[in-house]
């Protein structure tokens, strides 16, 4: 099954926000369902996104556990929270959500790769970026394009641990 390691929910205004962010380890392809369904609560619009990952340690899933940073006032620039690896070549794992529709174009931090992004009564946006050393990842940013408001954000940052001697692509 899926397995959660944050998230949140935040009302601010009469708007709510909630995040989910979870893993599921896949050993064998074929032997899976073609579609996932979630259940959802209230009338909140829904937006997210499934990432498929290779070569990380099916047995040891996190190399480094999630950090968040919830806030009101979106300012077209919000900073990731830092994590702290301990393993070489980790795969840092950056997501951010935004209430509402407020921006036009997303861009993410850079010396990343973009995952995602979706931008229909909602923002959100995930990338990916290698941490080559273990230690601290320090911040990353994802600016925006469009106008600025109070709406919700939540930014997610972990990192996947790789198996040993493989690239996680």
């Amino acid at each position: 099954g899926w397995i959660k390691i944050g998230g949140g929910t935040t009302t601010n205004a009469g708007t709510t926000l909630s995040t989910y962010v979870g893993y599921r380890v896949i050993t064998e392809a074929s032997l899976e369902a073609a579609s996932y369904a979630f259940t959802i609560s209230g009338s909140e619009p829904i937006g997210g996104s499934i990432s498929n990952f290779h070569g990380v340690d099916t047995s040891n899933v996190i190399d480094a556990d999630l950090a968040t940073t919830t806030g009101l006032n979106w300012n077209d620039t919000q900073t990731n929270p830092s994590v702290t690896t301990v393993t070489d070549r980790a795969l840092v794992y950056l997501c951010m959500n935004l209430s509402g529709n407020l921006a036009t174009a997303v861009t993410p931090p850079s010396d990343t790769t973009e995952r995602t992004q979706l931008n229909f009564y909602m923002v959100h946006s995930v990338a990916t970026k290698e941490q080559t050393s273990a230690g601290s990842t320090g911040t990353f940013q994802f600016v925006t394009t469009g106008e600025a408001g109070t709406e919700i954000y939540h930014l997610h940052t972990f990192a996947l641990r790789p198996e040993p001697n493989v690239l996680i692509l």
